[in-house]
């Protein structure tokens, strides 16, 4: 096997076993409570951060029910857009090969958008 092939073979492992020995002599920095009223404190304040997203796309100031409606319509409606316009164009080799190149872009920084920033979250937490 070439260096390459083995350097991916083993690098997470390396990466976790140096992390591990990291940790271990200079303690974790994950920021855990000590105890239960920081605990509290710490659902708190992610219940404030779940509140803030739900309501991101929420208009300021007073306005009808039904725009509100729309406007959180709008989401879900480009996002299965760009999906089905992705697919359509892969499956039927629809477009020249520079559209096809930025839909998949498009695409997938919808799929970055819906996913990546929990994912960054919760993989910086451990």
């Amino acid at each position: 096997m070439d260096p390459l092939t083995l350097l991916a073979l083993f690098g997470p492992a390396i990466k976790d076993g140096t992390m591990a020995l990291i940790k271990k002599w200079t303690g974790d920095s994950a920021g855990k409570p000590a105890n239960t009223t920081e605990l509290i404190q710490l659902m708190e304040a992610e219940t404030k951060q779940l509140e803030a997203r739900i309501h991101a796309g929420d208009t300021e100031g007073t306005t009808y029910p039904w725009v509100i409606a729309v406007i959180k319509l709008q989401r879900p409606i480009v996002v299965y857009f760009t999906f089905i316009t992705f697919l359509f164009m892969s499956a039927y080799s629809f477009g020249s090969v520079e559209s096809r190149t930025m839909v998949g872009n498009l695409c997938s920084t919808v799929v970055f958008w819906l996913f990546g920033e929990r994912y960054n979250l919760k993989s910086s937490e451990k």
